[in-house]
């Protein structure tokens, strides 16, 4: 079921619903854009309709001619009767109804029954909504808080629904946290090669102390957080083995590499 949203709404949590124009011009516009033709007198809310439909890769009849779509009709095996009183205009638009009718009722049941070359279309559109989707899980706006909060809480939207075997395929892993937010920490990162057990332990942004009392020294928190880093590799290596295996219930372990490091 198709389902709008306003021009202006951009969030990642809206990506999948189609563009709703405000307006005749805005649809207008937006055709345009697209490259659609359609009837300079066109009506708003068939403007509207249409750019949907273009939004949705589907083809517009606006600009065929009776004969075009007789024939599109008749390779859809679509009726086409139309009465002779009828004039070229009526004609036109009882069948352009009826395409968009057998439009919207299309189904597919299997993907690989398409042709190559129309299965290689999808590609974009897959990739473009993986990239959308995965920004509800990925990305986390800073905001002024006293409250120090990490950034690897947000695996627990990851991690925990992965297949395991999808675990079992990574190479390399990058955790980023906040460390001691108030106290002039900053933003750690933890980079783990999978494979060899490697990682490597650096500050990626520093942040200026607010809190009473003195800093502590950058060397003793990156002690604490190698030790930390090393702890969490040991126990997730196989005896005798290198490769580091994660599991879908590690999102705890994660965050609390990025405890303040008074907890040791």
């Amino acid at each position: 079921m198709v389902q709008t949203r306003e021009f202006t709404r951009a969030q990642p949590t809206v990506y999948w619903k189609l563009i709703e124009a405000r307006s005749k011009g805005e649809a207008c516009q937006l055709l345009d854009i697209k490259g659609v033709k359609y009837p300079k007198s066109i009506s708003a809310a068939r403007a509207k309709h249409l750019y949907l439909r273009a939004q949705r890769h589907l083809l517009v009849y606006e600009k065929c001619s009776v004969e075009e779509l007789r024939k599109f009709c008749t390779a859809r095996h679509i009726p086409v009767q139309t009465a002779n009183s009828r004039s070229k205009g009526q004609s036109a638009k009882l069948l352009v109804a009826r395409l968009e009718e057998a439009d919207e009722s299309m189904t597919l049941e299997k993907f690989l029954d398409l042709p190559p070359e129309l299965r290689v279309l999808s590609l974009p559109e897959f990739y473009d909504c993986f990239h959308f989707s995965a920004l509800v899980l990925f990305y986390h706006s800073d905001v002024p808080s006293l409250m120090g909060y990490d950034l690897a809480s947000e695996c627990r939207n990851f991690i925990p629904k992965a297949p395991q075997e999808v675990l079992n395929r990574l190479q390399n892993i990058t955790l980023a946290g906040h460390l001691n937010p108030g106290c002039g920490g900053g933003i750690w990162e933890v980079v783990i090669e999978l494979k060899t057990g490697r990682f490597k332990v650096q500050a990626s942004e520093q942040f200026e102390s607010y809190a009473p009392g003195p800093r502590q020294p950058s060397d003793e928190v990156q002690g604490v957080m190698e030790r930390r880093a090393s702890q969490f590799v040991e126990d997730r290596q196989q005896a005798g083995e290198s490769r580091v295996t994660l599991r879908v219930n590690d999102a705890a372990a994660i965050i609390d590499l990025f405890l303040p490091t008074e907890q040791g």
